[in-house]
């Protein structure tokens, strides 16, 4: 079993599990280390403070940091899942 179920189980659950955590982590501020709401609400205290918009960018710019190479990262390993399960003539 851990050497045929296992894997076979494994290589199916991985690139849902990676979708999951991209979602959570654009939803929730909870997930990541810097919470995307909590820079957007450190941005708006800041912006009420001084008037200057900036933070609202430096905000906006940390959120596609964290999220661009997350969801880069889960499409490569989607894609290599389905491109083994090709080659293995899986459908």
């Amino acid at each position: 079993m851990r050497y045929v179920v296992l894997p076979q189980a494994l290589r199916r659950v991985i690139p849902p599990l990676l979708n999951d955590f991209v979602s959570l982590l654009k939803d929730t501020g909870l997930v990541s280390i810097l919470g995307v709401i909590d820079a957007i609400r450190a941005a708006q205290i800041n912006s009420s403070r001084t008037f200057n918009y900036t933070p609202y960018v430096v905000a906006a710019i940390l959120f596609l940091l964290i999220t661009i190479p997350l969801t880069r990262y889960t499409d490569k390993a989607i894609r290599g899942t389905y491109s083994r399960q090709n080659a293995e003539g899986a459908i």
